[in-house]
């Protein structure tokens, strides 16, 4: 039984590696991200769904019992997600149910949650959820309150809908529209809610 040469393995391996060095000049598609890889939904901070407003002649009537709402923003992937918190960009829309001409548009822009931002790097684990405030003072984008445009003691159903783009390469998102009842009481004897 004869014995190859060393040096003819070597060759052999040498051709192996050029050939394979030099044979695909292709390069690899970009990176994209998978779809639904977040989830977002609209909510109000203190979870009251159901609530009571009343208008009184208080230093506090222009500031009287906001409404924050919330849209949290789940990392459902299984990466963690990374890009500039000023890119952050989004509408939340809040109107009153069965009038949709009596309505306030938020422009979101940037993230500031301070759990997931550092710097200007906006980052979210697995799991983590981005949390996006707003705080509503019963108005719309004409700056009218709702009690001085419809009846005093008024019973309405307000609606809130978002959409969101989180990170560049990330699909834009659109949660379900939220819905809340407020009962706003006007008390008549203090002028300021009258005007």
């Amino acid at each position: 039984m004869r014995k190859k040469p060393v040096i003819q393995h070597r060759i052999y391996a040498g051709l192996i590696c050029c050939c394979a060095i030099f044979s695909c000049d292709e390069s690899l598609p970009p990176y994209q991200l998978p779809q639904n890889i977040m989830q977002a939904q609209i909510g109000v901070e203190d979870g009251i769904i159901n609530r009571q407003v009343t208008c009184t002649n208080t230093a506090r009537d222009w500031n009287l019992a906001p409404i924050s709402f919330q849209i949290n923003v789940i990392n459902k992937f299984d990466e963690t997600l990374q890009g500039l918190a000023s890119s952050v960009t989004g509408k939340l829309e809040v109107w009153k149910k069965d009038t949709p001409d009596f309505g306030k548009t938020f422009n979101i822009i940037g993230a500031v949650d301070s759990r997931h931002v550092q710097g200007n790097i906006l980052t979210l684990d697995p799991g983590d959820t981005l949390t996006i405030g707003v705080v509503w003072y019963h108005d719309d984008d004409r700056n009218r309150r709702i009690w001085k445009v419809y009846n005093n003691h008024l019973s309405t159903i307000i609606r809130a809908r978002a959409r969101l783009k989180v990170f560049k390469d990330a699909a834009e998102l659109f949660p379900p529209e939220f819905e809340m009842s407020v009962r706003y009481d006007i008390d008549d004897t203090h002028p300021p809610c009258k005007q």
